[in-house]
């Protein structure tokens, strides 16, 4: 294990995929982004093996506590959500309250989602 990898499994980022040079974007694969801590500012993109797509997008603060994540998935609850949203960490805790995302978080976005629901 070199010494990034070991850095990152202190956050609990596991299954990387890339981490873009030019953004700092990390890209992991799974169902589900466990990681709550990273570090300073850092932005996780989760890509859902069944779908091959990016399903959230994490953002953290600036001490690397989980801030907020912009899903581009309805959870099979069309009726529940819009497409994309924004779920508030608070406290530690994915909020299960949602929003819209503003403008500035729709620019966010705008290199993985295409406008189309996923």
């Amino acid at each position: 294990m070199n010494g990034l990898d070991k850095y990152l499994a202190n956050f609990n980022i596991n299954n990387i995929v890339k981490i873009d040079e030019e953004s700092g974007i990390i890209t992991i694969k799974g169902t589900a982004n466990k990681s709550t801590k990273a570090f300073p500012n850092a932005v996780i993109d989760l890509i859902n093996p069944k779908l091959n797509k990016i399903i959230q997008r994490r953002f953290y603060d600036e001490k690397g506590n989980a801030k907020i994540d912009i899903d581009l998935t309805d959870h099979n609850k069309p009726w529940a959500h819009d497409v994309p949203h924004v779920h508030e960490w608070i406290d530690g805790k994915r909020s299960k309250k949602w929003r819209k995302p503003t403008e500035q978080e729709k620019e966010f976005i705008k290199d993985i989602w295409d406008g189309d629901d996923v």
